[in-house]
């Protein structure tokens, strides 16, 4: 039966063997072996945060939070951010939105382990880390950019996990 569970694959061993017939022996049996293959993928669970702005010299942060639907035994992930209405270049202004990320993560299994502008990501099977939201006096509305988690290496297909963050200004 086809299901959303991500779940490893399944070995059976079948054994067929011929009963008596009218009272004579058949001497006939067979043995097979069938295996059962996911189709599901594991994903990336993302959160999608909304943060208030915040006023120049200011800084907020967005808190992410990402986790794996099923059992992965080990893997690396990249995290960037993309640009959407939100920038971390704003030509004629002068300031950005956010402090972009670009870094890799490493699961082995059963935590997800970084170094560098995450911080802290020893958090068993939820990546939690903080995106840097600048404040200004600008009146622009609310913006949206993106976090995106992709797998670079893993022994299953991981479908990526995308965050959407929204700026409240």
């Amino acid at each position: 039966v086809d299901d959303a569970f991500f779940e490893p694959s399944e070995n059976y061993t079948l054994t067929l063997v011929a009963n008596h017939n009218n009272g004579a022996a058949v001497n006939a049996s067979d043995t097979g072996s069938v295996q059962i293959l996911d189709n599901d993928l594991i994903s990336l669970l993302v959160s999608n945060p909304t943060v208030v702005e915040g006023t120049t010299g200011k800084t907020a942060y967005a808190n992410v939070t990402a986790s794996l639907n099923g059992p992965l035994p080990a893997g690396t992930f990249t995290v960037s951010t993309v640009d959407g209405t939100a920038k971390t270049t704003n030509s004629g202004i002068g300031t950005s939105d956010y402090t972009p990320i670009n870094q890799v993560v490493t699961w082995d299994g059963s935590k997800f382990t970084s170094t560098g502008s995450l911080g802290d990501t020893n958090n068993d099977q939820f990546l939690t880390f903080k995106v840097a939201i600048t404040g200004d006096e600008i009146v622009e509305g609310n913006q949206a950019f993106s976090v995106k988690i992709a797998a670079n290496s893993a022994p299953t297909p991981i479908e990526a996990g995308t965050a959407t963050i929204t700026i409240q200004d």
